[in-house]
């Protein structure tokens, strides 16, 4: 009896549930999308900044003239101008991962299957034993957390 007297209010409230179920189905998936142009915007910042490609060819053992050990060694045999621009580069490339964590960690925004992504650039700070060495002591423990975080070892 309420079916039949009612039944046009009741068709209103499941057209109406099905829109919001459609909406919050396109919005899920729409900042899935987002998610993934972040993502694959900021691998392809760290391969197109020139900062960074140095950076990245100095870890991969493919710069002709330096090596991780020659910026943070203190008594490397570099010009103290070359030396400054080689840490700030690193610095700079460091301060990428930081964030990651960031956004991971602190702001719960990146999900671990995301930062996956960046596993090779980790994997190599951590392998290169004066780069971890460098981040313990000048305040990028936070990457290392990082890779741990993608190797699977926390959190």
């Amino acid at each position: 009896m309420f079916i039949t007297q009612n039944w046009q209010y009741l068709t209103a409230l499941i057209a109406g549930a099905f829109a919001i179920w459609r909406f919050l189905v396109s919005r899920r998936d729409e900042l899935a999308w987002k998610r993934t142009e972040f993502l694959f915007s900021q691998a392809q910042y760290l391969e197109s900044d020139p900062s960074m490609r140095e950076i990245l060819q100095i870890l991969g053992d493919k710069h002709p003239k330096y090596s991780i050990g020659d910026i943070v060694a203190d008594d490397a045999d570099l010009e103290d101008g070359e030396k400054f621009r080689l840490k700030n580069n690193l610095d700079h490339f460091l301060n990428f991962f930081d964030r990651l964590y960031y956004a991971h960690a602190n702001a719960g925004t990146l999900s671990k299957a995301e930062i996956m992504v960046f596993q090779w650039y980790l994997a190599e700070i951590v392998d290169t034993g004066d780069l971890a060495e460098y981040c313990r002591t000048s305040g990028f423990r936070d990457v290392l957390k990082l890779e741990k975080l993608v190797r699977g070892d926390s959190q």
